[in-house]
């Protein structure tokens, strides 16, 4: 693995092991992070803390997957499934969501900026529809067709 790909890798081997200082060690001082489905910006290294503490919070044993990593000059373009049991509070803007112990399989796209070797910011895309039926909030959307 080289360069961007190398990167970004770090931040999500080091979630799936709760090293969040690892995870950081390759994140700008000034990086800007947008959360889309929540509208959220995070700053620097402490936002970006922040977002993955909210997800090992509400799924203290949850794993990444990833299936996918593109990358370019500057750029990847990572694809990847979470997994695991709401066994904790889930954080979100609008207040915390009680545990409900259900499983959950929620697909992400993160598109992250990278210079000189750290990420520089991003943005991370996520069905929150999907992870709200999955916790039994609402019903659950019917199968694609195809």
């Amino acid at each position: 693995m080289a360069g961007e790909e190398a990167v970004v890798r770090t931040v999500y081997d080091a979630f799936n092991d709760r090293d969040f200082d690892r995870a950081l060690s390759v994140v700008s001082d000034d990086a800007e992070w947008t959360n889309v489905p929540t509208g959220e910006t995070l700053r620097g290294r402490d936002g970006l803390r922040q977002f993955l503490q909210v997800w090992d919070g509400a799924f203290p044993e949850g794993r990444i997957d990833v299936s996918s990593v593109k990358t370019g000059e500057g750029f990847a373009v990572v694809e990847f499934v979470g997994r695991g049991t709401n066994s904790g509070s889930l954080k979100t803007p609008a207040g915390d969501l009680p545990p409900t112990n259900r499983s959950v399989e929620l697909r992400f796209c993160d598109v992250i900026e990278v210079s000189d070797g750290r990420i520089s910011g991003g943005r991370t895309y996520w069905d929150m529809a999907s992870l709200m039926a999955q916790l039994g909030m609402m019903p659950e959307p019917p199968p694609a067709a195809g």
